[in-house]
């Protein structure tokens, strides 16, 4: 799973580091959890300045979801939800960088997420 990647308006998911991304639209991008056959699909909303979550594949249990805002001084909780059967909507981000969080009961999954104006 790849560290980061960038969703906007005029471009597909890039991969920052390693790990296989299939972009299913230009502001939407899958992700695989590890080799678990689960994948997130992480799409911009650009009308509402969020994003959505949601899992595509049968998981064992919930996913607890943190939303984090990259800054010079850390990275600060900005949201925390609980990924299941219905998708997690996050509504009116501001401009920056995020990083989405994805807690499995074997791993934690980072994703970053940069936001522009």
């Amino acid at each position: 799973m790849p560290d980061a990647f960038v969703l906007g308006p005029a471009v597909a998911a890039a991969p920052v580091r390693g790990g296989e991304t299939v972009a299913a639209s230009a502001q939407s991008a899958r992700v695989e959890l590890g080799d678990s056959g689960v994948w997130v699909e992480v799409e911009n909303d650009t009308a509402d300045a969020g994003l959505c979550l949601r899992l595509l594949g049968a998981s064992a249990e919930p996913l607890s979801v943190r939303l984090r805002e990259v800054r010079d001084d850390g990275e600060p909780l900005v949201a925390r939800y609980t990924l299941g059967a219905e998708p997690v909507l996050v509504r009116g981000l501001w401009p920056g960088s995020f990083v989405v969080e994805l807690h499995d009961a074997r791993a934690v999954h980072r994703v970053r997420l940069d936001v522009g104006s």
